[in-house]
């Protein structure tokens, strides 16, 4: 009692209260659920109250409150966790919730896992709110900047006229392939090991998409068949709006092709090798692409898109990912499967199903014609016709059966994109009635989405005269003056860039302080960011608005045969004088920027002729470890790398110094040591190199945190005395 009483005493007056109301309206949902059999008067029967992760998470999603409520409730109910605890209610719900009951369901909060839905809803406002047409928006936010990353890589990818290295792309299929592995990471968001683990036959699907479930533990990754004591992390990918940027309509055309030269699947082996087939295909069949082969892929696409690339981003785990839930949550979510239809369809909680999924549009199968689906993967109506097959290839064939769908709805727009396209130059898809369906079918998107959409053309390519014309009949084809306009957007975009990344090269060579470095790259890049954003938005169209505002609708010609000449003319002056106005702005402002420069470098020099030195010398921190690293590489080269912010000093060259330095950080510093140790080894007794260490303490690492791989290596060298045979012994954590 005394214990509860010095919990609540530490809050204050106005806290309590909010704490209580929200506490109280907590007990009251647990009563109109039936979790609770009545609401107690006062908040005293602690140790029997449900109170745990999936419950909490229901109820947010269920009471729907702001993010400044949601805060709030969050930190209410995890106060009411502590006076459980004290109160002798952190126990365990696995038999309720093996017997389907709610009453009881009971365990300690995650903290954590609370911390990142808060984090999830905050992502998910800002995109919201600046989320523009085609799922896609401007500068702001995580979700927003990776929407934009999105569509801008995807376009290239799609496109036939993007000239991406033939070196890893030869054909449409390598293209897709690398796709399919971008596309599935930004909305799974798994790590490359997850990627790797994952096969066709662990997905299921419905018209609203697909879903799976990932297995993990401390040092290994199971897929839809882990040991007990396992995490399950469901997963949902929902159909796009607009098909460059859906992950299952990537799929669906990956599999066209690599089933087209490859033959599809022979089902009726109940445990043929059709059930370990990878995502994407490797060297071999059942392979995936190894992660170095991948990581090219990645830094030429991303090149050759002007995007930002880090390897971490694409191939570790992400900062916010889907729930994970403990057993006997996930028990719990099973067993009220019914009433959670709306709040967790599918086990996967419906904020994080709509948030990482960037919000899209309702998509369905509606109006698709069957003759033309069975078309597609014709193989499925021959595997149900002969019937007698196993569960799991029932449920492949389903799998393949509502990709096609997909496939299909896309196929009108890939075709108005990209008709040369190797999905229609052999197949069914190369037919008459087919074409003739592509090219009178209705588009998925407006015309000012599809002029929004960053596809590179063949003007782009500087091939627009080679350029085959678009098929007859489909909207907006054949255009003079929105080609000739989209060719002096990149044109004036093309040229800002190399400017621009010019001047920060400069910049970087330059002696000067760092902050005035970083803030002379930072304005560039603003630079960049406002000219590409006022650029891309102009259309030819603005123009003649602008004119017809003005009283000069008269000077648009009354001969048909002289409108494209002045439509072209238009969008000249158009464009020029947008470009005009735009060269003004960036030169006053490197103008600025050059005399800011001239004075900081004129006040160095002097300080030189003087031998003296500046007066304002930037302040040097002392050496810490960072507590928010995540990734294996991140700290090794914390320990041997060092840092000029910390006056240029590491790990290791502070441990030469005396270990006074890690007092208030040793057991941190004790498990990265461990991991360090581990590395070392790799390299000095294995003949590893850098890159090859990294990545096998990321497979042993698997899909746990660092604590947890420390752990695991500190009892390995107490059992064994060193890190001889770890990952090749029966024992060891990884094959």
């Amino acid at each position: 009692m005394d214990q509860l009483r010095s919990l609540v005493d530490s809050l204050s007056p106005r806290t309590a209260h909010q704490y209580r109301s929200y506490c109280k309206r907590y007990v009251g949902w647990l009563v109109e659920r039936g979790h609770l059999e009545s609401e107690p008067d006062e908040l005293v029967h602690y140790h029997s109250l449900p109170l745990n992760n999936a419950l909490v998470h229901w109820h947010l999603i269920e009471t729907a409150q702001a993010l400044p409520s949601l805060r709030k409730a969050i930190s209410s109910l995890k106060f009411l966790s502590k006076l459980c605890a004290v109160n002798g209610g952190a126990g365990s719900f696995s038999e309720t919730a093996r017997a389907g009951e709610g009453g009881g369901a009971q365990t300690a909060l995650d903290g954590k896992c609370l911390e990142q839905l808060i984090k999830l809803h905050e992502l998910s406002a800002g995109h919201d709110n600046e989320r523009g047409e085609c799922g896609e928006r401007g500068e702001g936010s995580a979700l927003g900047d990776l929407a934009t990353t999105l569509a801008q890589v995807s376009g290239h990818v799609w496109s036939t006229h993007s000239p991406l290295p033939e070196k890893y792309f030869r054909n449409g299929l390598e293209r897709l392939r690398f796709l399919v592995d971008f596309q599935w990471r930004a909305y799974s968001r798994l790590s490359y090991e997850q990627r790797r683990q994952l096969r066709l036959a662990d997905l299921h699907v419905t018209e609203k998409g697909v879903t799976f479930d990932i297995q993990t533990n401390s040092t290994s990754l199971i897929v839809a068949g882990g040991g007990g004591g396992a995490m399950h992390q469901p997963v949902a990918l929902l159909p796009q709006r607009n098909p460059l940027v859906c992950p299952l309509v990537s799929l669906a055309a990956y599999l066209f092709l690599r089933f087209r030269d490859g033959g599809f699947p022979r089902l009726q082996e109940a445990a043929g090798s059709w059930l370990e087939m990878p995502l994407i295909r490797g060297k071999s069949a059942l392979d995936y692409p190894r992660e170095e082969t991948l990581g090219h892929y990645y830094s030429a696409v991303f090149r050759q898109c002007h995007v930002a690339y880090k390897r971490r981003d694409w191939f570790g785990r992400s900062a916010l990912e889907f729930p994970r839930w403990r057993s006997a949550e996930f028990e719990f979510l099973s067993a009220h499967a019914a009433a959670l239809q709306e709040a967790f369809p599918d086990h996967v909680a419906s904020d994080y199903r709509e948030a990482l999924n960037l919000h899209p549009a309702a998509v369905t199968w509606e109006g698709l014609p069957e003759q033309l689906v069975v078309q597609l993967f014709p193989e499925v109506e021959e595997y149900r016709r002969q019937g007698g097959l196993s569960p799991a290839a029932e449920q492949f064939l389903q799998l393949v059966d509502g990709l096609r769908r997909w496939l299909l709805r896309a196929l009108p727009l890939l075709y108005r994109l990209f008709p040369e396209h190797d999905l229609f130059q052999s197949g069914p898809l190369n037919s008459q009635e087919f074409r003739a369906w592509l090219q009178l079918q209705e588009l998925p998107l407006t015309s000012a989405e599809l002029q929004a959409l960053q596809v590179p053309s063949a003007a782009d390519a500087g091939t627009q005269s080679a350029a085959p014309a678009a098929p007859a009949g489909v909207a907006g084809a054949g255009l003079p003056a929105e080609e000739t306009f989209r060719l002096v957007q990149h044109q004036t975009l093309s040229n800002f860039d190399v400017l621009l990344s010019l001047l920060s090269g400069i910049f970087d060579k330059l002696e000067m302080k760092k902050s005035s470095r970083e803030y002379a790259v930072h304005q560039l890049a603003r630079v960049r960011d406002t000219l590409r954003e006022r650029i891309q938005r102009s259309r030819p169209d603005d123009h003649v608005k602008e004119e017809s505002r003005a009283g000069s609708e008269s000077d648009l010609g009354d001969d048909d045969g002289d409108d494209d000449a002045e439509l072209q003319q238009m969008v000249a002056e158009l464009v020029g004088h947008q470009v005009e106005a735009l060269e003004a702005r960036l030169e006053a402002r490197l103008a600025q920027m050059e005399a800011r420069l001239e004075a900081r470098m004129e006040a160095r020099l002097s300080h030189v002729r003087e031998n003296k030195r500046p007066a304002e010398p930037e302040a040097v921190e002392s050496f810490s470890l960072d507590p928010a690293l995540e990734s294996i590489e991140d700290v090794v080269l914390e320990w041997f790398t060092p840092n000029p912010r910390m006056g240029g000093q590491c790990v290791h060259s502070m441990n030469k110094s005396g270990s006074a330095w890690r007092q208030g950080c040793e057991p941190l510093y004790r498990q990265r040591k461990a991991i360090v140790e581990l590395y070392i080894h790799l390299v000095n007794k294995r003949g590893m190199d850098r890159f090859e260490a990294v990545a096998f303490c990321e497979r042993l690492r698997g899909g746990g945190d660092l604590h947890e791989l420390a752990e695991t290596l500190r009892e390995w060298k107490k059992s064994h005395g060193s890190f001889d045979g770890l990952g090749s012994q029966p024992d060891s954590p990884i094959e």
